[in-house]
């Protein structure tokens, strides 16, 4: 089983949740130690928080959360099979393919048993992808997206690139994801969410464009 990230605490709890628990920790501190000691940790920190974000502002600092920034305006295209960009932008079929998960379990999250087995499911079913991108047709896939939209951020999206249909519904054969596919639809796990939109966008319908972004979607993919 792979690690729990270390965003699990924040993404699967409420910030009112995450607020209680600090000041419990801070009371249980401020019983077993000097009353000014208590404070001292707390001061230096928001001390040196303000300071650096102040020296940033005023550009004594570098800013870490512009390294990867492309400024200005760029888009993002799909590489021909030689490898030389197309002179027409948006010149190839493509398969947009979103797929969302949610966990209905308020109590456990993310910690839920079932979620966990799903979460190495998919993982199992993206480094299939990943390692055999030309025998699916795989371009690739952006990082997990968090709903904001509830509380606790238990509903999770990706959204995967495709060359053609044909090629997703190839994989959809595969073992990697007949293996949790069948699993799932036995109908024994009230408490997972599964969901997927699929989209095909003939050519010359589709563009690409960032503006002051960082890399994402196509634009953080190696075959653009």
């Amino acid at each position: 089983m792979s690690a729990i990230p270390h965003t699990i605490l924040r993404d699967d709890f409420k910030l009112s949740t995450l607020v209680y628990f600090g000041a419990f920790l801070q009371a249980l501190i401020f019983l077993v130690a000097p009353h000014r000691v208590v404070a001292v940790p707390v001061l230096l920190v928001m001390a040196g928080l303000i300071t650096k974000n102040m020296l940033m502002r005023f550009g004594y600092l570098r800013d870490p959360s512009m390294d990867r920034v492309y400024v200005g305006r760029t888009t993002a295209q799909i590489v021909n099979d030689d490898g030389s960009v197309p002179e027409t932008p948006g010149d190839k079929d493509i398969v947009v393919f979103l797929l969302g998960s949610c966990t209905n379990n308020a109590m456990d999250g993310r910690f839920d048993a079932d979620t966990l087995e799903v979460r190495d499911m998919f993982g199992d079913m993206w480094k299939e992808l990943s390692d055999n991108r030309e025998k699916w047709g795989f371009i690739g896939k952006t990082g997990t997206l968090l709903s904001t939209d509830v509380e606790n951020t238990n509903s999770a999206a990706w959204i995967s690139y495709w060359r053609s249909l044909e090629d997703l519904q190839a994989f959809a054969q595969a073992e990697a994801h007949q293996r949790g596919f069948q699993w799932y639809m036995k109908g024994k796990h009230p408490s997972i969410g599964i969901m997927h939109e699929t989209y095909v966008v003939p050519a010359g319908n589709w563009e690409t464009i960032y503006h002051n972004f960082v890399p994402f979607g196509l634009g953080e993919l190696s075959t653009v």
